[in-house]
């Protein structure tokens, strides 16, 4: 229930368009007036949404082969007519009178989805998705070429309003895994790095295997929270923030794979204040299997010599893991943390890691296979 938020979350609420029979009219019918003369009327949801990801109906069997984008813009047009009828009916001192000419052409932002894959289609895997960086910034370049064509018509920010690793809610041992964590960084920061996309928004859904946490039985922290976590840091006070994307360099190879790791630098007011690094090699030891994982060593030049730096670590024992996950050696967990919601510790983790540059403004950054690590300047 929305009531269970904070009073001053702000929601929005997607009222469904793909259930197009008398089951999905019925549901509509029930659930505006709920949402519109409680939440509307109070600003806990100001704004609402009609349908999502019609790209899914035909594939998902909720339309025929021959489904199109005018199919889809006349059902809108009738489930949008059916919605203001209705809050007509039930709270008319919410429908209002309606938008004047100019309040109804005013596009105040644009806002797209995105998924790296489909969770039911074959041959999916973590290193064609999750642990893919070219494929993230090809991702990323699509976007950046929509909210191009967009800018031609309207003037507004651009941003993914929803976004997955793979649609659907994701699947079992793949999005639900640390590699998701990772995924959920490298995104986050490649779509920064765009200068074009304003914010992006993770998908959250009860028992979705990508969700960051579930809030119903079992309560638990999932692995992408983490990855959430270490984005967040890096870009903190994001409006003060320039972030560039780097080529990494490896001690022993020279230039590192461009699809198996990725590197991220942040500015402010010109100078370089945080560094990512992630490496993206599948680490293909489970949980409880014996054997050390590969470390890559990375060059990066900070442009200042002796200077000192902090390190915060993005890991867990196996790119398969769904526990044991933390960063800057704290774990989250319910069970764990207890009523205050303090992170714990991990034993055998350090927090904060001090390191400092070379004589030659470099710092030499170990980073195991499916690991990542943010870097942040220590002025003391």
């Amino acid at each position: 229930s929305y009531a269970a938020f904070p009073a001053d979350t702000v929601l929005s609420h997607a009222f469904n368009l793909a259930t197009w029979n008398s089951s999905g009219w019925e549901t509509l019918n029930a659930t505006a007036p709920i949402v519109a003369c409680k939440f509307l009327r109070n600003q806990t949801v100001p704004v609402f949404e009609v349908g999502n990801a019609p790209d899914l109906y035909e594939p998902e069997g909720r339309r025929p082969a021959s489904y199109s984008v005018e199919d889809y813009l006349s059902e809108w047009r009738q489930q949008t007519a059916r919605l203001e009828e209705r809050l007509r009916e039930s709270c008319p001192e919410v429908a209002g009178k309606g938008l004047s000419r100019e309040e109804a052409g005013k596009i105040g932002l644009v806002s797209a989805r995105e998924s790296m894959g489909g969770a039911r289609r074959p041959n999916v895997t973590m290193e064609s998705t999750l642990l893919n960086h070219t494929a993230v910034v090809e991702a990323v370049a699509r976007h950046v070429g929509y909210a191009m064509d967009a800018q031609d018509s309207v003037e507004a920010p651009y941003v993914i309003g929803e976004l997955n690793s793979l649609d659907g809610g994701g699947a079992e041992d793949l999005t639900d895994t640390f590699a998701s964590a990772l995924w959920a960084l490298d995104f986050a920061l490649c779509a920064a790095s765009s200068g074009v996309i304003k914010r992006v928004h993770f998908h959250q859904a009860v028992k979705a295997p990508s969700a960051a946490w579930w809030p119903v039985r079992p309560v638990r922290t999932k692995a992408t929270f983490y990855g959430m976590l270490a984005a967040a840091t890096f870009l903190a006070n994001s409006t003060e923030l320039a972030v560039q994307e780097f080529d990494l360099v490896t001690r022993e190879d020279g230039d590192g794979d461009a699809g198996t790791a990725s590197g991220y630098k942040g500015y402010v007011d010109g100078e370089l204040r945080r560094v990512a690094v992630l490496n993206l090699n599948l680490d293909y030891s489970r949980q409880g299997r014996k054997g050390r994982r590969k470390i890559r060593f990375f060059v990066v030049d900070v442009g200042q010599a002796n200077s000192r730096w902090e390190i915060q670590r993005l890991t867990a024992p196996s790119a398969y893991s769904k526990d044991r996950i933390s960063f800057n050696g704290f774990h989250y967990s319910p069970d764990s943390m207890g009523a205050h919601g303090h992170a714990v510790d991990v034993v055998h983790k350090d927090t904060d890691e001090a390191i400092w540059s070379n004589g030659k403004g470099e710092l030499v950054l170990h980073v195991a296979d499916s690991e990542a690590v943010v870097v942040l300047k220590n002025d003391t």
